[in-house]
């Protein structure tokens, strides 16, 4: 029987390679073909980086899989843990954290983002303003956490629950969901560029839309560009003339005691 035909149905593999960027695996996750399984080697190491277990079939990835991992920081399992998601179709939001008497975090914890309930109280309300948001959460128990380990100095991984209560996003929508969506550097130069010769961030969305060729390509809606636009608006303004101006009066108000302001 064809190889084909054995492998129809079944999640399909994904295969990884360690000298790889993590975008280079998202943008992989569309290019791969049945075909692909022969290539794929299962062999696992005590200290596999996390990009090799991305070469299993994510469906059936299991804490046995994950726990096999040792990450440098905590910056690594959130990039495995987003990748992860973005592969099988979900939104991360980061839930608990512990630290250490030095206020060290030496625990983090990422849940899927429709973990937990919405409080009672909001939908109890009755003198709202505004209709209340679509309800999102749905009691999603996937969560992935890690701890660190003083004698290796590295972080374990000491949970992984892949089961999911609710339906995932296609490829085509997942780029849209909340912890995929962001505005690069490289993204937000040219925005700078742009803005500067005084073209509008309408007409700068609809130059990115066409130069990656098309929404499902940009990784971030409008509205982010906008906000992204904002806060780096604000951050200048806090560093400017007021800011300055204040700093000014506030040191010769301790030089002198009569002057107040």
């Amino acid at each position: 029987m064809d190889q084909r035909a054995k492998d129809k149905g079944k999640a399909p593999l994904i295969e990884t390679n360690s000298d790889t960027s993590n975008e280079d695996y998202i943008g992989q996750a569309n290019d791969v073909s049945m075909g692909q399984r022969d290539n794929c080697d299962d062999t696992h190491t005590d200290e596999q980086d996390w990009r090799t277990v991305l070469g299993k079939r994510l469906h059936d990835l299991s804490y046995a899989d994950v726990s096999r991992i040792k990450f440098k920081s905590i910056a690594d399992g959130d990039d495995f843990y987003n990748a992860y998601a973005k592969f099988v179709g979900f939104s991360v939001r980061k839930d608990d954290v512990k630290r250490d008497k030095n206020n060290t975090v030496i625990s983090r914890r990422w849940v899927c983002a429709k973990e937990g309930f919405r409080k009672i109280k909001h939908e109890e309300t009755m003198d709202r303003k505004r209709d209340p948001k679509p309800m999102t959460r749905c009691g999603c128990m996937a969560a992935f956490r890690m701890k660190y380990d003083q004698k290796s100095n590295e972080w374990k991984v000491v949970e992984f629950a892949s089961d999911h209560n609710h339906e995932l996003a296609s490829v085509s929508d997942v780029q849209f969901l909340r912890s995929h969506r962001k505005v690069g550097e490289s993204d937000k130069a040219q925005v700078q560029a742009l803005r500067s010769v005084g073209v509008k961030t309408s007409q700068i969305m609809d130059h990115l839309v066409h130069q990656s060729g098309g929404y499902e390509n940009v990784g971030f809606t409008r509205k982010d560009l906008y906000n992204s636009i904002d806060m780096d608006r604000m951050s200048k303004i806090s560093h400017g003339d007021a800011e300055g101006g204040l700093a000014y009066l506030c040191a010769k108000k301790e030089t002198d005691s009569s002057f107040f302001f």
